[in-house]
């Protein structure tokens, strides 16, 4: 007897060292692809050509390592590209997509369907050079190249809407070229590597045997039976997941990057009004007043301010004024040649706000004030100018302008946008790629034989082919997947043996029952003086007309082969009831008399009886009831004419209209103490002028449809009645 073990270096594939080198050599390909992409971008960068040549090496890798491998070359692409161009990195994510549409170009014909290539390169460059220009346009604030700026230009003719429909287009041709180019490199390369070396690089990340593309696909097929599958739920918990915590870091960050950069310039107003209010006195101020705007020093200090205006990042404008009741007497204003105000001028309190007034008046540090008009959105500060005794004689004030800042933050989160999207796809596929090798695929496979093992029913061959399948799967996650898939062999494994012990067991049992069955029927026999062979031959019958009227589709609800072999197995016992009927009744040579013929009919009942009998001694279902069906109704007729309960059509059990038809049949065609045997031409008119009267009519049919199987056994059973 087949004995299944299980140890645990079965689990392991036996050359462990090749699982090694194909690693290793999935790892220098991708780096290898950084490389190429990082010196063939390097040199197009250098010469200015409108071109990028940064996703050779990703196609490569895409080709001969997959998808992850190749998303993480296009990563490492354009970290590296930013030593050299600043704007790398807002373009990792159209690198990562071209990973992406290469390694399913490559998943589903390898390159090999024209169709496919031009797909690759349309869609590619489509994407990339669509993107593209939206990334130059919010994070470059123009087209990134020289060459496509001019053509546009051209195209444009001074239309802001044709400038940016046209960048599109230009980019979108430039890109297919790229691609085109990069195609052909990285294909005439990778097709110098033989197939056979490739599957084995991009398999060796599996965590059991390899799946073949047909397998993954009856996988993910068995999967969309369930509605939902692993996958999918991994995947929504990874993107609900990253899109919290990045919408979280981002209107953290950018909270942070607002109120960092709004501080800046409030600081810078401070500093520089502090600064205006160190290097002006009270008695230039009044000296001033008295002398007027021609004076050599108010010259001197205008021209300092001035210079200060024009020399400090986003300072939009500086005064000097004396807060009085009566409104701001002003000493200075830097757009006093634009509109502003002259020495002298006294600016009425109307326009301002009575809190800054009153801080004003009050002679103390005032700030910052934000305010938004005809300078636009500035945020000001005010530093007191004091005498020798400490009184504020004058204010100095700053005025930065804050408007900027939406600008900042619109680039700010474009950039969080591009960039956080490439790493968040390399995350992304990082975790379905783990989540695939360690989870889905083990469980689904596991799943998948299990229900196959389970599906094996009875059959030995086919249960010992599934244990053998499931072994096949060589899960090696060294998690509780592995734990599980160990326990899942043994216990299918279990369950063979088992299988085979029970069915060696129901085996002796059925020859038992089979051999208790004959010698009862015997038993029988053996009182009847002239029905030789009787139950052989009524049993071969049965099975011919049992498979007959499968084979036509009758009866299909009832004809099970459990129920076949349960009528077969015991329609020896038809006529058990004979045990109980007089032997000058049973062998009589003459006809029976009317009294006779009824003690001869209650053999149906007595036989019906003792099988009911012996099924009250067992529990649940068992062949008996056939037997007992047969023995008590195999003499009732499908008009209702017959005995003991006058049953009619398909009232009558099926069995006992079936051992109808062979009872009669092998009765006319037997010879008997009564009469002579009739023939076989003979016994078959009779049978059908007998359909739909004394026989079920579909049995007559299958029977005269098997003839030549009859007469087989009649042959056997019968020498000289078949002529």
């Amino acid at each position: 007897m087949k004995k299944f073990s299980f140890k645990r270096d079965k689990f392991r594939r036996v050359e462990k060292g090749s699982i090694d080198r194909d690693s290793m050599k999935r790892a220098l390909t991708a780096i290898g692809g950084v490389i190429v992409n990082v010196l063939a971008a390097y040199i197009a960068y250098s010469l200015g050509m409108p071109l990028f040549f940064d996703t050779i090496g990703t196609i490569g890798v895409a080709v001969i390592c997959g998808t992850f491998p190749a998303m993480m070359t296009a990563l490492m692409t354009n970290c590296l590209c930013g030593l050299f161009n600043n704007y790398s990195i807002y373009f990792t994510t159209l690198n990562i997509i071209v990973a992406i549409i290469a390694s399913a170009v490559y998943d589903k014909d390898r390159f090999k369907n024209p169709r496919s290539i031009a797909k690759f390169i349309f869609m590619s460059a489509g994407i990339c050079g669509g993107i593209g220009t939206i990334i130059q346009l919010t994070m470059m604030d123009d087209l990134q190249f020289e060459m496509v700026n001019n053509a546009v230009e051209v195209m444009a003719e001074g239309n802001p809407v044709i400038r940016v429909i046209g960048g599109f287009i230009i980019n979108i041709l430039f890109n297919i070229i790229d691609k085109m180019i990069t195609l052909t490199i990285s294909l005439t390369v990778t097709n110098m590597i033989p197939e056979k070396e490739i599957d084995a690089i991009r398999n060796s990340g599996w965590r059991q045997k390899s799946l073949t593309r047909e397998e993954i696909m009856q996988l993910r097929a068995r999967k969309r039976k369930t509605g939902h599958s692993l996958k999918q739920r991994i995947t929504g918990m990874l993107l609900v997941t990253s899109a919290a915590i990045a919408f979280v870091m981002t209107v953290i960050s950018l909270v942070r990057y607002q109120r960092s950069v709004l501080d800046e310039d409030i600081a810078k107003a401070k500093n520089t009004a502090a600064f205006m209010a160190s290097v002006l006195d009270d008695k230039n101020l009044d000296g001033l007043v008295r002398n007027g705007a021609e004076d050599i020093g108010y010259r001197a200090i205008e021209d300092m301010l001035l210079n200060l205006v024009d020399n400090t990042d986003k300072l939009k404008m500086v005064s000097v004024f004396k807060a009085r009741n009566d409104g701001l007497q002003m000493y200075f204003d830097s757009e006093a040649d634009n509109g502003g105000y002259r020495l002298g001028d006294v600016v009425k309190w109307s326009d301002t706000n009575d809190e800054i007034k009153a801080l004003l008046l009050s002679g103390e540090e005032v700030g910052p004030v934000y305010t938004s008009g005809y300078y636009g959105e500035l945020v000001s500060y005010y530093v007191p100018i004091r005498n020798e005794k400490n009184e504020t004689v004058a204010y100095a004030e700053a005025n930065m302008e804050y408007g900027h800042i939406m600008n900042y933050v619109r680039k700010y989160l474009f950039g969080v946008l591009f960039v956080f999207s490439g790493f968040f796809l390399v995350a992304l596929g990082f975790g379905l790629w783990m989540s695939d090798v360690f989870l889905v695929y083990p469980i689904n496979s596991l799943a998948a034989d299990t229900e196959n093992f389970m599906k094996g029913g009875d059959d030995q061959d086919i249960l010992e082919k599934n244990v053998r399948k499931m072994r096949s799967l060589d899960i090696r996650t060294d998690d509780e997947i592995e734990v599980l898939y160990k326990a899942m062999c043994r216990m299918t494994a279990n369950m063979s043996e088992q299988m085979r012990d029970i069915r060696h067991f129901a085996d002796s049992t059925e020859k038992m029952q089979n051999g208790l069955i004959v010698t009862m029927a015997d038993m029988v026999e053996n009182r009847d003086a002239d029905t030789g062979a009787h139950i052989q031959k009524t049993a071969a019958y049965v099975r011919i007309i049992l498979n007959g009227l499968k084979a036509k589709g009758y009866y299909t609800s009832k004809l099970t082969d459990k129920y076949i072999s349960a009528v077969v197995m015991s329609a020896p016992l038809h006529d058990i009831g004979k045990i109980n009927i007089p032997d000058s009744v049973l062998n009589k040579p003459g006809k029976l008399n009317d009294e006779e013929y009824e003690i001869m009919k209650t053999h149906t009942t007595a036989g019906k009886k003792i099988i009911e009998n012996a099924i009250s001694t067992l529990e649940g279902e068992n062949y008996l009831k056939e037997a007992r069906n047969m023995a008590g109704y195999h003499h009732e007729r499908w008009d209702g004419k017959g005995y003991p309960e006058g049953l009619r059509g398909e009232v009558i059990p099926l069995s006992a209209r079936v051992m109808a038809v062979a009872d009669v049949f092998d009765a006319l065609v037997s010879p008997r103490v009564y009469k002579p045997p009739f023939t076989f031409e003979k016994a078959i008119e009779i049978i059908t002028e007998g359909s739909g009267k004394q026989f079920d009519p579909k049995c007559v049919e299958v029977f005269l449809e098997s003839l030549g199987d009859v007469k087989m056994v009649l042959r056997k059973y019968s020498q000289g009645i078949v002529r």
